[in-house]
């Protein structure tokens, strides 16, 4: 394990995240995983999450105004290196790419297993009493 030492963050390089010119990038072996934990989710579920990672993308939406999807395709084209050498605009670019990253393979699974079904039986109906 090989620890980096930023100005005020240590970043710690994990089998599962690997470091493309200092930002942390996903990858293959993870995204494999993520896949497969998406294939056995169940479509509430998957919309639980992608709500749950919805109010954190917010959060960066918010603080700095653009759309996450805006911000992936700029980041993904390298419109923001020049940010790189800002420790915390680094870390949240890092953190943000992953969370729209894992609410991407979420939706793709929902989407999957929409098509796969009919609507009527993915509803969660609660009988009225």
């Amino acid at each position: 394990m090989e620890v980096k030492k930023a100005r005020r963050f240590t970043f710690v390089q994990t089998p599962l995240l690997g470091y493309n010119q200092g930002k942390a990038t996903i990858n293959g072996s993870a995204m494999v995983a993520g896949r497969k934990l998406e294939a056995k989710m169940k479509i509430h579920e998957l919309i639980v999450e992608m709500k749950l990672l919805e109010r954190r993308l917010t959060l960066y939406e918010e603080k700095y105004g653009v759309l996450s999807e805006d911000f992936y395709t700029a980041l993904m084209a390298g419109e923001l290196a020049h940010y790189d050498a800002y420790d915390e605009t680094r870390a949240d670019f890092s953190r943000w790419k992953g969370i729209y990253e894992t609410w991407l393979r979420r939706k793709e699974a929902y989407t999957e297993q929409i098509r796969q079904r009919e609507l009527v039986g993915a509803l969660r109906v609660q009988p009225a009493y």
